[in-house]
């Protein structure tokens, strides 16, 4: 997986150990870019590198848990 360019929206929150539920949410507040491809959702690695080199305090990207 390490190796993709881009991964699911599944993949991306078992990389950063969070709950799908809170992955999904980044990419809906656009917290972490991502690209539509057809109907499906993709989360390029370049920008979860950029999102954990961001190093956001609040939370993981200032997303309430609540």
């Amino acid at each position: 997986m390490q190796d993709d360019l881009v991964l699911t929206v599944p993949e991306m929150a078992r990389v950063l150990k969070i709950g799908r539920t809170l992955a999904w949410k980044m990419v809906w507040n656009e917290t972490i870019k991502s690209v539509k491809v057809g109907r499906t959702v993709r989360v390029p690695m370049a920008a979860i590198e950029q999102f954990l080199n961001a190093g956001k305090p609040a939370g993981i990207g200032g997303v309430s848990n609540a």
